[in-house]
């Protein structure tokens, strides 16, 4: 194994310098004329070290006569060889004896070999160094074979223990195919380098030559092993191998079993390669992230996940090639376990690397999948699209494009799903089925939020893939709902028809649509249009299949409101026996609307002479319903039906009940003039002229007023008394002239002139016969002009003056102009609360409960906010999107109370509804009820719906994962919840609040994991409460 740590080897290395033979000087006999030196050298020949020492000495320290020069000459030959005899005797002067020479005699011919002497020295003490710097000066042809083998083998080893290893393999080379006592170690040191430098040819000739010396059988095997592992000879280390392995006294025989375990691991041979990696796993203090990935893998293979998480947990490495395997394989054991979930995180993991594209793209998928599978259906989507525009190619790209198809669906963000599904290539028909769904889908919330023109637009795109058949159908039932809206009731009628044809048969519909509800639109086009014989016909068809009912909902609204336009209709054809069954299908139910369907049913007895029945019939609902908007309606119509059946007395009693009851109501003027007329023909003027005399009073300018004041011409005329005249004088034609001229440029819409003339006229009348009329139609006139502040005052004056003519509609306008244009809220309170209470027209009246909801929530009157909402709630004319509304602002004012169960049902009510902004508003402050409630499940649920499900409404879905922290947080999962807020602080690029409130709840989470503790919850910020909008038409 190539990657042995050096020093390691080393060590075993020198630990063989045990064998090395120490080499024996030859010196070559002379004849020398001294006897000392030459008895010297004879015994330094035989090896008698110690006396030949003695003798050199002797020879050494002789003093030569005069002239005799070539002592001196054997002198210096006698310390040398003295340092020879000193070095053999392992003497402790030794090496300064020969230091002292090479000192005391520079360029003697012994030098280089008293050089080689004091390397071979320094190498016999380990002191490789040294040796190296001696053996440099050694010139090897100064020496004879022998020693030139010596020099070359010490020198190599001295360079091999300092890791010179190119230089030393150049002195072993020489001497590894020579027989001799460097054959073995040369041939091993030099196949060693050899395997170092990866010439693994070379490596094992030389180890082959050693393999069977007692010295080097039990270290070479471990090379052999490598030498065939990195040449990919798998089966050949096995082979190799594993015959020797149970003898455990082999050098590196834990890293032989590691290479066995890596041998069968690469043959894919999982089982057989456990054993061995586990073993070598056991006997090491610490492990290699490769040596846990492959135990890991080989566990996985195996059907052991459990026990691979165990070691791939082990594994450190960070951002390398393996960290990227590790994470996937860790992806994969999950799955195996079914915790898809935590698999979901290691393959986003191993995604997120990118070193390995081949593990990136396998992660990448399995991530985008897993998220598709739990839900996470954002997150699927933006990793499936990345997939699919990154790897083309894959052999997951048709399922990957099926699966983002899905995912687009179930986001419920429509408008990004189409912007992305316009931009792929839709061959694919799960694509183009997801086209047409999310088009669709998109065209609802777009008509749920009043967007009628980008809804249209968005069902035509639908249309182009006609995949699903329902789809397609649903398509024209919404465009007929939206012309509708429009007012182009022949489009409603064509554009619902074809909804009918294609949904016949087996096609399977939205919910939201019916053909019942088709019928139901097409019956109020024709309805608007005053073609009551097919507006009736189109209603039957739709309570074919629509059964009115005491319970809520939408469905049941429809079928009340259907059978009461039905009634309407063949009421206004004179089909009166259909008309009472359908009203007294209601009234006799008492149905939602039963009050109206009452007083209807009243009105068909009394146009069919059944004056008595009509009065019962209008009794019962002035009893039943005493706050029905029509009880000042059948008051009336009582006391009339009376007068008509001639019976005064009890006209009298019921005229006077509706004037002293109902105080202001629109019948006030009628029941003066009737009860005048009745005490005219009772002969009791004096009577008879009070009541005119307050007709005329209250409505001077108006038909009634004409009425009153000839009236009272006649009765002064019979009585000759001319005192109730006064103030009763016949307005001047030029009076009536110019207010007519007026009028004319009214009727006409030519506001600006007609505002001249009015002006003109109250000038030249300022207590005119029409000055009523003046400033009421000079307001209008300002108002269809949009300049508010003059209307204001015109209006104003009427409402000041009570001019109960006008007054209702003064009081609509001014209202109207103090909520939306001034945004003075508590004028437009007073103003509502007057609407309500004068109020002649039911429409109007509503007008007024809707102004008082709204007006009373931004006053912050919160019972007042209950208080209209129940009584919008309970009307008949409540839209869903009124619905919506009063729950919503119910739902505010219970929270501001701290009712927060009534917040929770009024909150619970508006979701039901809606899923528009509010509605996920409501559902979020749902969650933070429970959360606050301490139902953490609850709450968490509640959030990942917003999340998932209406992923549209961003500061919501923001809002969800921050209370998803603190659920995380109450839970102890200090962990979960600062990586759900960094993230949101690390990516979300939105409103820089939230971002503030994430950092927020991330420093008190850290504050909670140092203090142990449970978060409080302080979610709320000092941001006004969202306001729902609102337009003229409201």
């Amino acid at each position: 194994m190539r990657n042995q740590p050096f020093n390691l080897i080393l060590q075993v290395c020198l630990l063989l310098t045990v064998s090395i033979p120490a080499s024996g000087q030859q010196t070559q006999k002379r004849l020398d004329p001294y006897r000392t030196f030459e008895q010297a050298k004879e015994l330094l020949e035989n090896g008698k070290y110690a006396t030949a020492q003695l003798l050199f000495d002797q020879a050494a320290a002789y003093q030569a006569p005069a002239g005799k020069q070539e002592i001196f000459l054997y002198q210096a030959e006698s310390e040398y060889y003295a340092a020879i005899c000193a070095i053999e005797l392992n003497n402790p002067d030794a090496e300064n004896l020969m230091l002292d020479f090479v000192a005391n005699y520079p360029g003697h011919a012994l030098q280089g070999s008293a050089n080689f002497q004091l390397g071979k020295l320094y190498f016999k003490k380990r002191r490789y160094g040294d040796a190296i710097e001696w053996f440099e000066l050694v010139d090897i042809y100064d020496l004879g074979a022998e020693d030139k083998d010596t020099y070359r083998f010490q020198y190599g080893y001295c360079l091999f223990t300092k890791k010179r290893l190119t230089e030393a393999k150049k002195y072993f080379q020489p001497i590894k195919d020579k027989q001799g006592v460097y054959f073995l170690p040369a041939n091993y040191y030099y196949g060693f380098i050899a395997y170092f430098e990866s010439d693994y040819e070379e490596a094992l000739k030389s180890f082959e030559r050693v393999k069977d010396d007692p010295v080097y059988s039990l270290v070479v095997p471990y090379y052999f092993a490598n030498i065939y592992f990195s040449q990919g000879k798998y089966q050949e280390v096995v082979d190799y191998t594993e015959p020797l392995i149970d003898n455990t006294r082999l050098n590196y025989y834990n890293e032989l079993n590691q290479l066995i375990g890596k041998a069968y691991f690469n043959l894919k041979q999982y089982s057989k390669a456990l054993p061995y990696l586990e073993y070598y796993l056991e006997k090491q203090r610490k492990g290699t992230d490769n040596d846990y990935y492959q135990v890991a893998f080989c566990q996985f293979k195996l059907d052991q996940p459990e026990q691979a998480l165990v070691y791939l947990e082990k594994i450190r490495g960070t951002g390398d090639s393996l960290a990227q395997h590790a994470d996937y394989l860790e992806g994969r054991c999950l799955l195996d376990l079914d915790k898809k979930a935590e698999a979901r995180n290691a393959f986003q993991e191993a995604a997120s690397k990118g070193v390995d594209e081949r593990v990136r793209e396998h992660a990448s998928f399995n991530y985008g999948k897993l998220s598709y599978e739990l839900g996470y259906y954002p997150a699927a989507v933006s990793s499936l699209k990345d997939f699919i525009e990154t790897y083309p190619k894959s052999q997951n790209y048709e399922e990957a494009q099926e699966l983002l198809a899905e995912s687009l669906l179930r986001t419920r963000n429509y408008d990004e799903a189409l912007a992305i599904l316009e931009k792929l290539d839709k061959t694919n028909n799960k694509l183009k089925q997801a086209y047409q769904k999310v088009a669709y889908y998109s065209g609802v919330n777009a008509y749920n939020d009043k967007q009628y023109q980008d809804a249209y637009k968005l069902f035509n795109k639908s249309l182009e893939m006609p995949i699903d058949g329902g789809l397609q159908a649903a398509c024209f039932f919404w465009l007929g709902e939206i012309d509708y809206a429009n007012e182009d009731y022949a489009s409603t009628i064509r554009n619902q028809n074809k909804f009918i044809e294609l949904s016949k048969g087996s096609v399977k519909l939205p919910d939201e649509v019916k053909q019942e509800y088709a019928n139901y639109c097409i019956g109020y086009a024709y309805f608007r249009q005053s073609k009551f014989d097919n507006a009736s016909a189109s209603f039957e068809k739709a309570l074919s299949k629509l059964k009115p009912s005491s319970t809520g909902g939408t469905r049941n609204d429809i079928a009340l409101d259907a059978t009461l336009r039905a009634a309407d209709c063949y009421f206004m054809l004179k089909d009166y026996k259909k008309a009472d069954k359908y009203y007294g299908t209601v009234a006799t139910n008492k149905y939602k609307g039963s009050d109206y369907a009452l007083f209807q049913q009243g009105m068909l007895n009394g146009l069919q002479g059944k004056n008595e029945s009509k009065i019962s019939i209008l009794k019962k609902l002035i009893s039943d319903y005493k706050n029905s908007l029509y009880v000042d309606d059948a008051m009336y119509e009582i006391a009339n039906t009376y007068f008509l059946m001639e019976n005064s007395q009890a006209a009298i009693t019921n005229f006077k009940a509706l004037l002293s009851d109902k105080p202001g109501n629109p019948y006030t003027v009628k029941a003066y003039l009737k009860l005048g007329l009745i005490y005219y023909n009772l002969n009791d003027l004096k009577l008879a002229e009070e009541y005119y005399r307050k007709a005329y009073e209250l409505s001077p300018t108006t038909a009634e007023g004409a009425e009153a004041k000839d009236a009272l011409k006649d009765i002064a005329e019979e009585t000759g008394n001319t005192d109730g005249l006064d103030g009763v004088a016949t307005a001047s034609e030029k009076d009536s002239i110019s207010y007519n001229a007026a009028m004319i440029k009214y009727n006409r819409q030519e506001f600006a002139n007609a505002v001249k003339l009015f002006n003109d006229y109250l000038k030249e009348f300022p207590k005119g016969f029409f000055r009523d009329q003046a400033f009421f139609y000079r307001g209008e006139s300002y108002f269809r002009q949009e300049q508010y502040a003059s209307a204001l005052k015109d209006y104003g004056r009427i409402i000041d003056e009570n001019r109960l003519q006008f007054l209702e509609s003064a009081l609509v306008r001014a209202s109207w102009i103090m909520f939306y244009q001034n945004k003075d809220y508590s004028k437009a309170n007073d103003y509502y609360t007057q609407l309500y209470n004068v109020a002649s027209y039911k429409e109007n009246t509503y007008v007024a409960m809707k102004g008082l909801l709204r007006t009373s929530y931004l006053l912050n009157d919160y019972d007042e906010v209950i208080l209209n909402a129940g009584r919008i709630l309970a009307s008949d004319m409540v839209t869903t999107d009124e619905q919506i509304e009063a729950h919503f602002y119910s739902g505010k004012a219970y929270l501001a109370k701290g009712e927060i169960d009534k917040a929770y049902n009024s909150f619970r009510s508006t979701a039901n509804l809606t899923t528009n902004e509010t509605g996920v508003e409501s559902r979020f402050i749902m969650a933070d009820i429970l959360f606050q409630k301490n139902k953490l499940e609850d709450s968490k649920k509640q959030c990942l719906e917003i999340i998932n499900d209406l992923p549209a409404y961003e500061e919501w879905v923001i809002r969800s994962y921050i209370l998803l922290a603190d659920i995380a947080a109450a839970k102890g999962d200090y962990a979960q919840a600062k990586a759900s807020l960094r993230s949101i602080i690390d990516n979300y690029e939105g409103d820089p609040e939230l971002v503030e409130l994430a950092q927020f709840k991330l420093e008190q989470v850290e504050e909670m994991e140092r203090n142990g503790r449970v978060i409080q919850d302080n979610s709320n910020d000092d941001s006004d409460p969202d306001e729902l909008q609102f337009n003229k038409d409201n």
